[in-house]
């Protein structure tokens, strides 16, 4: 059985289009688990109404980690709750999965809500971001995350002290433990509120110091100045190390298909306005 857990906080808009994917799908063994954060809407009615099971949440760490402990399946699949599924989504995932004698996994995402090309672009340039990464150092977005219930308890499950990179942290973990793999031919659906909400400009600051400075620090707490161009010729030195798990010209080919949506992620940037600055691993310093 596959425990679906879905952190939630005023998620009644959201919700529902997740749970009717989640019902579409002919994969059937499974069941839902929403862990609520006290929601001030309709989440835990919407969720009733559903039939899914809610236990109490809290931050997305937490949520899920409690998400885990109440899961009865033996594997546990962690949805974010503007995700959506496409049909035959979980069987193709499952099968996948279990051809590869996987630990954990994650498939590639796509923007809906949109179509604005820029949006695709930060997708495209995350998924390949991600998929280098696998040879380097794995990490990955906490929107979905496919994982034996097994080694979620052997890593003991997100560190619950991150207020960031909790997603970056769960998948390195579990990967040094265990087998990882990010699925370029299976996809899903996540909104772009955030980035509608919080603005592209904030949001690729906040991406580059989460996710980019995880390679560098291990963690997402310390600003460090790296520039953007600058990313992949550590990237580069650091794959040219000794190691027999990387092989260098599939290293070769991802950096070449990393750079070529750099440089198209950099001028849809420009067209619209915004400063090469926001492509920083940290603001610059201002001078007393």
């Amino acid at each position: 059985m596959i425990s679906i857990v879905i952190p939630a906080y005023n998620e009644e808009h959201f919700l529902p289009r997740l749970l009717e994917s989640i019902e579409k799908q002919e994969f059937r063994d499974y069941e839902v688990i929403v862990a609520d954060n006290h929601s001030k809407d309709r989440t835990a009615e919407i969720a009733r109404q559903y039939g899914v099971r809610i236990v109490e949440g809290s931050l997305p760490a937490v949520a899920r980690n409690r998400g885990a402990e109440a899961a009865k399946g033996k594997y546990l699949l962690f949805l974010d709750a503007d995700t959506v599924l496409p049909d035959g989504f979980l069987e193709k995932l499952f099968n996948k999965f279990e051809e590869d004698y996987l630990d954990i996994c994650m498939p590639v995402l796509k923007p809906i809500d949109s179509r604005k090309k820029i949006y695709k672009t930060l997708y495209d340039f995350s998924n390949a971001y991600f998929k280098l990464m696998e040879y380097i150092k794995p990490q990955g977005a906490g929107a979905c995350i496919f994982v034996t219930k097994r080694m979620h308890r052997r890593i003991g499950g997100f560190n619950e002290t991150l207020r960031t990179s909790e997603d970056n942290d769960y998948i390195n973990r579990a990967s040094e433990m265990g087998r990882f793999k990010i699925y370029t031919d299976i996809y899903l659906y996540v909104s772009v509120r955030r980035l509608e909400m919080e603005g592209l400009k904030s949001y690729i600051q906040k991406v580059v110091r989460s996710s980019f400075a995880f390679f560098f620090t291990g963690t997402s707490s310390k600003k460090i100045e790296y520039e953007f161009g600058n990313f992949t010729k550590a990237i580069i030195e650091q794959s040219t190390k000794p190691s027999k798990s990387i092989d260098k010209i599939i290293i070769y080919k991802m950096l070449v298909r990393f750079n070529r949506l750099r440089h198209r992620l950099i001028k849809q940037l420009r067209s619209m306005g915004i400063n090469d600055s926001v492509l920083r691993f940290g603001e610059k310093r201002k001078k007393d």
